[in-house]
């Protein structure tokens, strides 16, 4: 299959359009489900740094047909995910149909089992209030540097479904786009390869089809000063009125 392979939305919706016409596609949460398919396709993306890509992610799948699973951070050092706008991006990215998951981190979490279970739970519940669906989904951030203790099997006890829980892992071929970096070869080179796949790609590497990873975090750097300014541009329009109010 000749495909020019680049990180662009062209390729990225090219690759997903031709999977549809043989894999049944869907999200972590409907792992159970897929799974009785000869040929299936989890997709998911690692919410790591912009939740805004994220949404314009959700909104061109959605017009592809496609659902997705987006795991979510709460301890991003881009992006707050509890701000009043960041909670609507969120609950929009749901309403759009994909299924919102935990994203956690083994590095912030304490390293006792139970305490680390206890703590994806609280966070699990978060998201759960914020979207008002239960988040059964959970995926670790950071798997080639970071703790990955051995606990997951007391998760599905939970009720979570773990993206890198032993049973899929061994199920699916998995392939990740983590660092702008196929480790086994563009997601294209592997249809029709592998019956059961999980893909997983980060949503700022492919909605404004950068040219480098460099570019990518310079045009992501214009745009958090562009939201910056607005906030204070926002917040001087709100001490205008608290000053005209205490003056009077």
């Amino acid at each position: 299959m000749n495909l020019d392979c680049e990180f662009s939305c062209k390729h990225y919706f090219e690759v997903l359009t031709l999977l549809k016409q043989e894999y049944f596609i869907g999200t972590v949460g409907e792992y159970n489900k897929l799974k009785q398919y000869k040929k299936f396709l989890i997709l998911r993306h690692d919410v790591d740094i912009s939740l805004d890509y994220a949404l314009k992610m959700a909104k061109l799948e959605k017009e592809h047909g496609l659902r997705a699973t987006y795991f979510i951070l709460l301890h991003s050092s881009y992006y707050n995910a509890l701000s009043k706008s960041n909670t609507k991006i969120i609950k929009e990215i749901s309403d759009l149909g994909h299924e919102i998951g935990l994203h956690y981190d083994t590095d912030f979490l304490y390293a006792d089992k139970k305490k680390i279970i206890l703590q994806i739970q609280r966070e699990s519940q978060i998201l759960s209030d914020l979207i008002g669906k239960q988040i059964t989904s959970i995926a670790q951030h950071n798997t080639s540097i970071s703790k990955d203790l051995d606990f997951k099997s007391n998760l599905k006890n939970e009720g979570f479904i773990d993206s890198r829980d032993p049973e899929i892992l061994k199920q699916t071929k998995y392939i990740s786009d983590s660092g702008r970096y196929w480790r086994e070869g563009c997601m294209c080179k592997h249809i029709n390869k592998h019956e059961k796949l999980q893909i997983l790609t980060h949503p700022i590497w492919w909605v404004n089809d950068y040219k480098s990873t460099d570019l990518a975090f310079k045009e992501l750097k214009k745009d958090e000063e562009k939201k910056i300014d607005m906030e204070i541009m926002h917040h001087k329009a709100l001490l205008k009125k608290y000053y005209q109010k205490i003056m009077l």
